[in-house]
């Protein structure tokens, strides 16, 4: 049961600070819950596993075509990493890209970690990404749980989100189901 547990993952991504945060190279397997360890996780990944770090790239860049690169690099005399995104021939910094951009990036290392667990909760991941790419972020989610097997629970108040959750649903019924949950008096109810 623990060892279960232990690959339980969570996620509430806060690109205004924590994502944007100087952190030194450090041996993490995850992004961390806020996804505070970002840029140490890229940098691992781009030295361990150079192919997942190209993976990360290539869907970064499906979501978001306007990206064409991206780079973590290690500012040997500050001893931190930084995140680069190149966006119309211009590198900019995790410390100013949007949040949108920001979220999105952490979802492609999620769904390409090779050290990930067995269940992921995500609350909103859809905050601050453009509604037409919540359809794209849905089919990134569904991916996780239909081609690569794990369980994804996500919280949303987005109808948006909702309704591209539900196109993913048609298709796989047996593997994606969408439940409202709700309070009423003194229980919870799931429909």
């Amino acid at each position: 049961c623990r060892n279960e547990l232990s690959g339980w993952r969570t996620y509430y991504l806060d690109p205004r600070v924590a994502m944007r945060l100087a952190r030194p190279p450090a041996d993490v397997r995850d992004i961390g819950v806020l996804g505070e360890d970002i840029a140490p996780f890229l940098y691992r990944l781009r030295g361990d596993n150079p192919k997942h770090f190209e993976a990360v790239k290539r869907t970064l860049r499906s979501v978001i075509p306007g990206v064409e690169d991206l780079t973590v690099d290690l500012d040997k005399r500050r001893g931190t990493l930084d995140i680069q995104v190149q966006q119309g021939g211009t590198h900019f910094s995790s410390r100013i890209i949007s949040e949108g951009t920001l979220r999105v990036l952490a979802l492609c290392a999620i769904v390409v970690n090779p050290w990930s667990g067995s269940l992921m909760a995500f609350e909103e991941p859809e905050n601050g990404v453009h509604p037409r790419r919540l359809e794209l972020i849905a089919n990134l989610l569904s991916s996780l749980a239909i081609v690569q097997g794990r369980q994804i629970i996500v919280t949303t108040h987005s109808p948006l989100f909702c309704d591209a959750v539900l196109k993913q649903g048609r298709s796989h019924q047996q593997d994606i189901a969408l439940f409202n949950i709700r309070r009423a008096e003194n229980a919870t109810q799931v429909q």
